[in-house]
Formats: C-alpha cells, structure tokens, sequence
C-alpha cells in the first residue's frame, strides 16, 4: 500500500468552480461562450492575397491595436531607461537589496551561437542538406499612400 498527500490550493478550486459555473449558465441558455482567440490559432487561418475595405463601423479593432501597440512601445523604452537607471544606481555591485526586501541581481550569462552563413559559405551541399524553412504569419502596419 502507497500513500500519497495530495495539498489542495483552496483558491484555485474556487476559481474553477465559479468558470464551471459561468460556463454553465451558456449551456443552460444554449448560447456559446464568447471565445477570446489565440494568437496561434488566428494565424492557422489560410489567407488569399486580398484586401478588405474596412467601414467606419469596423475599424474600433484597428485602432484599438495601433492604439495598444504605440503604448507598448512608449513602455518599453520606459522600462529600457528605469533599467538604464537600476543599472548606474547599483554602480559596480552585482545586488541591491531593496527595503522591503526584493533583491535585484545582475548575472553574467554566456551565449552560443552558430554561424551559419560561415556554414553555408564553406560546407553549402550539407548547409542545404539540412536546411528547414518555415513560414510564419507578419502582421505590418504603415501609412495610406496616395491610390491606396
């Protein structure tokens, strides 16, 4: 015989029983749940080499992007200079110790990297003997040009 304790986190179990609940509610009213798409399982979706003329009415989700990525990018500089700034006030120590007691560490990490256009140059039949590509979904954005 094999005994086992299993610990039960109390606030996770809620969780879960009220998202059964919520879901619930959708079967006994026969509506589906609202879905919010994954990144992963939009770019599945096959694409034509077509536009979309999008309407005043449609264009929220547009914007509601660019708006989001130009605050994304507005922050990320942010946190690059906060981070710029962490690094010259801890000078030449590796750790600072905050007050409250959150450490902040810097480490050395080392990298390997394989130059494969050295490879390519000097060993190309097993360069592409070996080569895989793949294709991957972009999404740019850019401005109207005149006759778009």
């Amino acid at each position: 015989m094999v005994y086992h304790t299993i610990s039960v986190d109390d606030d996770l179990v809620a969780e879960a029983i009220e998202r059964v609940k919520e879901f619930w509610k959708y079967v006994e009213s026969k509506e589906p749940p609202p879905v919010e798409p994954s990144l992963e399982m939009v770019r599945r979706i096959p694409r034509e080499d077509t536009a979309i003329k999008v309407t005043p009415d449609q264009a929220s989700v547009y914007e509601e992007y660019l708006a989001l990525r130009e605050q994304f990018h507005t922050l990320e500089k942010e946190l690059e200079a906060r981070k710029a700034a962490v690094l010259l006030a801890m000078g030449r120590n590796r750790r600072a110790i905050l007050p409250n007691g959150v450490v902040f560490t810097v480490t050395q990490q080392r990298r390997q990297s394989f130059d494969a256009k050295q490879f390519q140059k000097e060993y190309a039949d097993l360069y592409r003997q070996y080569c895989k590509e793949t294709t991957i979904e972009v999404l740019t954005v850019r401005e109207a040009k005149h006759g778009d």
